[in-house]
């Protein structure tokens, strides 16, 4: 096993931003995943809403452990990407933003569907909203975002994330 056992304890710090897309509810999100937890690596991930959870559709990391741990222990569909920071995936987004000073610590708890395989989610940080200026490269894979404005964005700081195990 190259990657460690379930529940993944990450700490870090994330902007998400949440989206209209085809008259349904899409999240974007680069993730900062930093020492203090099982494993490091930055991650640019897209999901939609599910039945009793979230499903994550496409998500890029920079980590062969977390791609492969992804995949095996909960079936996300996790691909190698070259990230330029925290920011910025090569070849697909960058996103742009100023981290506010404040936040509101907020709990939060979910579910991953993918397919059959479901995994919880606990999760805190200080969470504010913020102004994102999202870059979608022309050929790239989120293309269809390009030219479009988020709803709403959020800035996560000091998260603190318990992933898995399977529901």
């Amino acid at each position: 096993m190259t990657y460690p056992p379930e529940p993944w304890s990450l700490r870090g710090e994330a902007v998400l931003s949440f989206w209209i897309v085809d008259g349904g509810l899409l999240c974007t999100a680069f993730v900062d995943y930093q020492p203090g937890g099982v494993m490091a690596y930055h991650e640019l991930l897209v999901a939609r809403p599910a039945r009793f959870g979230v499903t994550i559709t496409q998500i890029w990391v920079d980590s062969e452990a977390s791609r492969d741990g992804g995949r095996e222990l909960w079936a996300i569909p996790k691909e190698m990407a070259s990230f330029d920071g925290a920011h910025s995936a090569r070849g697909i987004a960058s996103a742009e933003f100023s981290w506010p000073r404040r936040g509101l610590r907020v709990p939060a708890r979910a579910r991953t569907r993918q397919g059959e395989v479901v995994a919880k989610l606990a999760a805190s940080g200080k969470v504010a909203p913020v102004r994102v200026g999202w870059a979608f490269d022309p050929g790239g894979p989120l293309a269809r975002l390009r030219g479009r404005r988020p709803v709403v964005s959020l800035a996560v700081r000091e998260l603190a994330m318990r992933f898995g195990p399977r529901a």
